[in-house]
């Protein structure tokens, strides 16, 4: 699948003229403000999201979507580029919801930090379940490990009070066969010079 590329640019405003801001001038400074907030909320996003996943871009795209939170032109031109670089990057026609355009501007800098709010919510909770995962992994890994390491102590102690000679007690083996074979050795002697103080 191929990449979403997103180029988001950043102008310094003219100090001569009041209420600009990449390229558009605001009537008043609400409107200014909310375009400032988008500006910063579109930043806060691009930091938070990975353009190169398809899935997640789309995903982020309809949420926008659904909920209308970007109303200035400055948030809406961010939507449009995310939205044809979906377009460009699909494998299939699939359908985008459209961008809604604001029949007037409203304070939705309340909603805006609501939603980031929410998306950072999502990941803390990702994280925590990552987190989660990976200590019971760490777990179950001490667990298996101690019970190798019982089971390596067992095998050394079978092995060496096996009477089998074994790597472990080969030379005490050893050492018992060769008394044994040395003390029956002295009973046969013993038996012959009996059996020859007999015939004499």
């Amino acid at each position: 699948m191929g990449y979403v590329n997103i180029v988001f640019i950043s102008e310094v405003d003219n100090m001569e003229e009041r209420y600009i801001l990449n390229g558009y001038k605001f009537s008043d400074e609400k409107n200014y403000n909310d375009a400032v907030n988008e500006k910063r909320g579109i930043k806060y996003l691009l930091d938070q999201i990975d353009l190169n996943d398809y899935e997640k871009v789309k995903k982020l795209y309809c949420d926008l979507c659904e909920q209308e939170i970007f109303r200035t032109p400055v948030g809406l031109d961010f939507m449009r580029k995310l939205r044809s670089s979906l377009l460009k990057n699909s494998e299939s026609d699939e359908l985008l919801p459209y961008i809604s355009v604001p029949s007037e501007t409203k304070d939705d800098s309340v909603k805006f930090n609501k939603f980031t709010e929410r998306k950072l919510n999502d990941t803390v909770k990702e994280t925590k379940a990552a987190n989660k995962k990976i200590r019971n992994r760490l777990k179950l890994s001490v667990f298996v490990n101690i019970l190798l390491i019982v089971a390596v102590i067992v095998m050394f102690i079978v092995a060496y009070s096996s009477s089998h000679p074994n790597i472990i007690n080969y030379e005490r083996t050893i050492q018992d066969k060769y008394a044994k074979w040395s003390e029956d050795l002295k009973e046969k002697e013993n038996e012959l010079r009996q059996r020859e103080n007999a015939l004499k």
